[in-house]
């Protein structure tokens, strides 16, 4: 039996979480008023995102949902992966968080 248990943690991957680095990740939220990103916020500080100048200024290229995807990739591409969204009741706000791994 015990043979088979450690087989089992080794292929599942299992790690005791004393074994785990807690300071490896970064946490961020973006916080998106009707589908338009308007608050970045690190443990390091909070920026507003002026979006809102971006969509009238170009509303023909540019919509909420594009913004938002646009805003995602650049994300992405800086290391952040969205780990959980919280929308508001009854409106298209949302708070989205991300993590990284800490550099």
């Amino acid at each position: 039996m015990r043979g088979l248990t450690l087989v089992v943690s080794t292929i599942v991957g299992i790690t005791p979480l004393a074994a785990q680095d807690p300071g490896r990740w970064e946490y961020s939220r973006l916080y998106v008023v009707q589908g338009i990103p308007l608050v970045w916020g690190t443990g390091d500080s909070v920026v507003q995102i002026d979006s809102a100048m971006a969509v009238m200024k170009h509303q023909t290229k540019t919509t909420p949902i594009t913004l938002l995807m646009r805003t995602f990739d650049r994300l992405g591409d800086q290391g952040w992966e969205l780990i959980l969204t919280i929308p508001e009741a009854n409106s298209s706000d949302a708070t989205y968080l991300f993590k990284r791994h800490r550099k």
